[in-house]
């Protein structure tokens, strides 16, 4: 993938790692405001206001950071900062909030009971983040708060029990009377509680990780439909973008080609504002893009004035020729229809040209790793866009060549009107039939130059 789509696939990641710590945050604020009516409910029972002020901290930090997103001032450092501070609190809040009014209660028991309730959910909620970096900080933060806390309460302890004082041959009532004894400190436990947090926080790095891929991949898969949807038809972008050579190897195939180009267009340009002469490429393209892939085209490329289509890509197919010229003459019918447009506001007519050629062409991909580009190459597209060019001297809108005709399989009744037509650059006559008035369409007469604003024959 080139350096431009990696920019595109990581913008896209990072707009997504975003949304998501944007939805954590909130979650966040939610989660703090039930648990502050929780404590609020239940402050009767449960003993002091540390929990409500340190609810209002956590509320107050999410509120902070998203402050910081919503005023593009956050930076990932940011990130870290605030688990860190979390960790502090929840870790102060263990060692040191009572559980009830009195204290009577021994610090190591509530810690016991409540230590590590709320961590997991610090931790799901950092994983939000889609930032397996952030989710791995989190869970280390919260086991070393969590230690602090523990270390600060036995060290302040008079006297401690531990597993380590049962009794050998121990007792069902000796395991209960150590379980339930104020100062039991179950240091194993802490442990297990570390090693399973720091697993947890290593499972979900390890999905956030995941996620991170599933969003860079389906980023990278709507890069390339973006792209293909430059060239091919909607209907055949899902199934091109599934491939890794769309267009298939560089290789030699016949394909028919189309020019489109605007007839006096750089005099038009030279007497307009800029905006409004881009305003007119973009309607002129999309007019000519819209029939190309209506019949099923791709969409080479737009050369200033000039569109170039191909008709055998990604697949060569028997119809390609008829193909375009359909697509060609529905092009003149939408160009008419524009011009009726433009007459009922008092503007010039559009005037322009077509060339179509059929036979071989050399298909790849060509461009540096920065910027590639599929293209096609050979006579046959020089052909082309000479008879496209040639349609100023024979004074019509189109030039279908007898090779394109006959690739269409018309009719030898269609075919009397081709005759040799000598280009610029080639040096045999190419048969070609102008404007090609067997068609169902407006028949072309002499080409009348532009007068007042409009584009005047070049």
């Amino acid at each position: 993938m080139d350096k431009r789509a990696t920019r595109r696939t990581d913008a896209a990641l990072l707009a997504a790692e975003r949304s998501g710590l944007r939805l954590g945050i909130w979650g966040r604020l939610i989660a703090s405001a039930l648990f502050a009516i929780w404590q609020t409910g239940a402050g009767s029972a449960i003993g002091s206001l540390t929990p409500l002020i340190a609810i209002a901290g956590f509320a107050g930090l999410s509120a902070l950071h998203l402050w910081l997103m919503a005023r593009r001032l956050e930076r990932t450092w940011h990130r870290y900062v605030i688990v860190a501070v979390d960790a502090l609190a929840l870790g102060w809040i263990a060692a040191n909030a009572p559980l009830y009014q009195g204290g009577e209660v021994p610090q190591i028991m509530v810690f016991r009971a409540y230590g590590v309730a709320y961590v997991f959910f610090f931790l799901a909620a950092s994983t939000l983040s889609l930032s397996p970096g952030l989710v791995l900080f989190t869970g280390v933060s919260l086991v070393a708060a969590l230690w602090g806390a523990f270390l600060s309460i036995i060290l302040g302890m008079e006297r401690t029990v531990s597993w380590s004082d049962l009794p050998p041959g121990y007792t069902a009532a000796d395991y209960i009377a150590l379980l339930t004894d104020p100062d039991f400190t179950g240091t194993g436990n802490r442990i297990e509680e570390s090693l399973f947090l720091l697993a947890s926080a290593a499972i979900l790095a390890l999905a956030t990780q995941r996620a991170r891929a599933l969003v860079r991949a389906e980023a990278e898969a709507q890069a390339a439909r973006v792209n293909l949807a430059r060239y091919v038809p909607p209907d055949l972008v899902e199934d091109l973008a599934a491939q890794s050579e769309p267009f298939g190897p560089v290789r030699r195939q016949q394909a028919t080609i189309l020019f489109v180009d605007l007839v006096g267009f750089t005099t038009f340009a030279e007497n307009r504002d800029p905006a409004e002469v881009i305003d007119f490429l973009r309607i002129f393209h999309a007019r000519v893009a819209e029939e190309v892939f209506a019949h099923r085209g791709t969409l080479e490329d737009f050369i200033g004035d000039e569109v170039l289509a191909v008709f055998g890509t990604p697949a060569v197919r028997d119809d390609d020729a008829a193909r375009a010229i359909a697509c060609a003459d529905s092009i003149r019918r939408s160009i008419a229809d524009w011009n009726a447009d433009r007459l009922g506001r008092g503007e010039e007519p559009v005037r322009i040209g077509i060339g179509l050629h059929t036979g071989e062409v050399v298909v790849g991909t060509t461009g540096t790793e920065r910027r590639l580009k599929f293209t096609v190459i050979g006579d046959t597209v020089n052909i082309a866009s000479r008879l496209q060019g040639a349609t100023r001297v024979e004074a019509c809108e189109a030039l279908y060549s007898l090779a394109t005709l006959r690739a269409a399989n018309r009719a030898d009744a269609d075919l009397v009107n081709a005759r040799p037509i000598q280009i610029r650059g080639i040096s045999t006559g190419i048969s070609a039939v102008p404007s090609y008035v067997g068609l169902q369409v407006t028949t072309v007469r002499q080409a009348t130059p532009f007068t007042g604003s409009g584009p005047r024959n070049s």
